[in-house]
């Protein structure tokens, strides 16, 4: 009797829901375009900068030593294994112009408007709505790959490229897409199994998005003989997803979900709360802060690891041709997705979460180590396996 009345009154309450998001297709289809859109913005990304950084060191190559007869494509580098040539203290002067250049880029991509937008993203969805907060970094990040790819037709000055990575920042960049996904799955799954799921395949999606691309870039330049028209394929990409945004992807959070407005002040208030006394009533507040310095220090390691990895690569002692790069790029990627979830199964098996993530930080030093140490294309593929 008890569940001849339940199973109505669930379906009845789903029924309801459905309605009052009034999505206009199917659940499963609108999670679909979200993970779909999402994983383009983040090929773009990955694509950007395998693109940007090699068409970095050709540009400052060319400008600095017009004479030389570096020349590297995406089949094969000029690249000079001779450290006591004049050839190879070219290539450091180089390397060090395109570091640096990176490292700008990088500051004005997560910029002070940057993080400040994205710190208040989520808040804000909670009271505008998801698709407002979609659209944002998808213009900024079109923005900059459009000025971008003139940039590498027209032959401009290198400098403008950070200007251009600022634009990209102010608006939230590819982080706050990504927290937007997040938000798209809360509002359209059941907590427990079904978001789990959900988000298995969304983290899936965006492993094999980024695996493809890193495999195709180093082809793409060696295809094209050239930068231009891999930039152009990556404003494609970012375009497509866009216009996905704006016409496809429907707005899933209804008007009684929505918050009421608070002020700006308020809203980064409330972002301190974490580290205000009494903020966890058992008493383990230290544990929140230092989990959070934890996941600052693992992201630092890695924010501009694989700019890093490349420059690396295109000197000697390896000298690696575009497609290298991409291969290995691709590899890392394959083997970091497909290796975490192995070692997730087989140390829940016999430990807890905690060892887990101590394995992991330990495995990160092992696998930096032996790349910093790296002499033979061996050892940087070695440090790829921890």
């Amino acid at each position: 009797m008890y569940e001849s009345e339940e199973k109505p009154l669930l379906q009845a309450k789903e029924t309801q829901r459905d309605a009052a998001i009034n999505l206009g297709m199917p659940r499963w289809l609108a999670l679909s375009f979200a993970i779909f859109v999402t994983s383009l913005h983040t090929s773009s990304v990955v694509l950007s900068m395998y693109v940007m950084n090699q068409y970095s060191y050709q540009t400052y190559m060319k400008e600095k030593y017009p004479t030389s007869s570096h020349k590297s494509t995406g089949s094969q580098s000029a690249c000079e294994l001779n450290t006591s040539t004049i050839a190879y203290k070219e290539q450091v002067v180089v390397q060090k112009l395109t570091s640096e250049l990176n490292i700008y880029c990088s500051l004005a991509t997560y910029n002070v408007i940057g993080v400040i937008f994205t710190l208040n993203l989520a808040t804000y969805s909670d009271i505008y709505g998801r698709k407002l907060f979609f659209i944002a970094p998808f213009i900024g990040t079109l923005l900059k790959t459009l000025l971008c790819t003139i940039t590498i037709y027209f032959n401009l000055k290198l400098e403008w490229i950070i200007l251009f990575f600022c634009i990209e920042g102010c608006t939230g960049t590819w982080v706050s897409t990504l927290s937007m996904a997040y938000s798209f799955m809360a509002d359209l799954t059941e907590p427990g199994k079904p978001r789990t799921f959900v988000i298995g395949c969304f983290e899936t999606s965006l492993g094999i998005a980024a695996f493809i691309v890193s495999l195709l870039s180093g082809y793409l330049i060696k295809w094209t003989d050239g930068f231009f028209y891999p930039s152009l394929y990556q404003l494609a990409m970012v375009l497509l997803g866009l216009l996905i945004v704006i016409f496809i992807l429907p707005e899933t959070l209804h008007d009684s979900k929505k918050r009421s407005d608070v002020s700006f002040i308020q809203n980064m208030v409330r972002v301190t709360d974490v580290y205000k006394k009494g903020f966890s009533p058992d008493g383990k507040q230290w544990m929140f802060i230092i989990l959070i310095v934890i996941f600052m220090m693992s992201n630092l390691a890695n924010i501009a690891r694989p700019q890093i990895e490349t420059l690396y690569q295109l000197n000697s002692p390896f000298c690696w041709s575009a497609v290298k790069i991409g291969w290995y790029g691709s590899m890392r990627l394959g083997l970091l997705n497909i290796g975490n979830l192995a070692m997730i199964y087989l140390f829940h098996l016999c430990t807890t979460d905690e060892y887990i993530v101590l394995a992991s930080l330990l495995t990160t030093v092992v696998s930096l180590t032996i790349e910093g140490l790296a002499t033979t294309d061996f050892m940087l593929y070695l440090g790829n396996c921890y």
